[in-house]
């Protein structure tokens, strides 16, 4: 009767033994990812180029260049481009020639084009 007591114990305790080592590992894990996306973490700046498509940050960047006013307004009236705001945190998804990126809103999923200086 005692060996089954020992034989169960011992099996709860390798029970609660994975289960710590699966914590810890979660714990780690977690704290590990949170310190590599600090890292990644960018503000941009105020008064650059931002749309919805690397095709449409090309044209709204070639309206403002070319001062082509009415492609400039219709790319905006239709939400495909605009001039960013300062200090919204993002995150860099994807980097494309020298100085366009992909980024992402920390509190968002939406995905928007601009270039690389709009960043701090």
């Amino acid at each position: 009767m005692y060996k089954i007591k020992i034989i169960y114990l011992f099996e709860k305790m390798k029970r609660i033994k994975s289960a710590v080592a699966i914590i810890t590992i979660l714990f780690l894990s977690l704290w590990a990812f949170e310190g590599f996306t600090k890292d990644n973490i960018y503000i941009t700046k105020k008064g650059y180029p931002m749309a919805t498509s690397e095709e449409d940050l090309d044209l709204f960047h070639r309206s403002i260049v070319d001062n082509k006013v009415a492609l400039w307004f219709k790319l905006q009236q239709e939400g495909r481009g605009w001039m960013s705001k300062e200090g919204i945190e993002v995150y860099i998804l994807e980097k494309k020639e020298p100085n366009k990126v992909k980024v992402r809103s920390k509190n968002t999923n939406t995905e928007i084009w601009t270039f690389r200086e709009a960043l701090e």
